[in-house]
């Protein structure tokens, strides 16, 4: 199939100004999507196991690439967000709890990421926003298949 070069152009420029995106300038929250993923995932694991969240769960249950996973680790531990330590139960496996502090960020990130969501999604209308999460899938399916 032929695409138009005025299409791909287009698209390319689009997918460019997601990646642009900083919704954290110049509020309070300091949390990154992908560090919201994880502290999230974390902290709920916390809760219902006691035992964290397995490091070596992290991007394949939330589809996060392994090196931008360690970045985000590596970015909420030196915060003091997390703490990272070796599974009692299996010692080849690392575990992620949330300390108070990153309970406390996650609130505030939690916060700021659901008044952000309303303001979109009110805008951009329930419909359009259901059409563009079907498109969003197929979009993302043809790519996972062209790796």
């Amino acid at each position: 199939m032929n695409v138009d070069s005025g299409l791909r152009e287009v698209f390319i420029t689009t997918v460019v100004r997601f990646k642009r995106i900083d919704f954290q300038n110049g509020t309070a929250c300091c949390l990154q999507p992908n560090e919201l993923l994880i502290i999230s995932r974390a902290a709920n694991g916390c809760a219902c196991t006691k035992k964290g969240y397995h490091v070596s769960e992290i991007h394949q249950d939330l589809h996060i690439s392994k090196p931008a996973v360690s970045q985000a680790l590596n970015s909420l531990e030196k915060r003091g967000y997390i703490v990272r330590a070796i599974d009692p139960d299996d010692r080849r496996k690392i575990t992620v709890r949330v300390t108070g502090a990153g309970e406390a960020e996650l609130e505030t990130a939690r916060q700021f990421y659901d008044r952000a969501l309303e303001e979109i999604l009110s805008r951009f209308g329930a419909e359009n926003t259901e059409t563009l999460l079907v498109l969003l899938d197929r979009l993302m399916n043809v790519l996972e298949d062209l790796q």
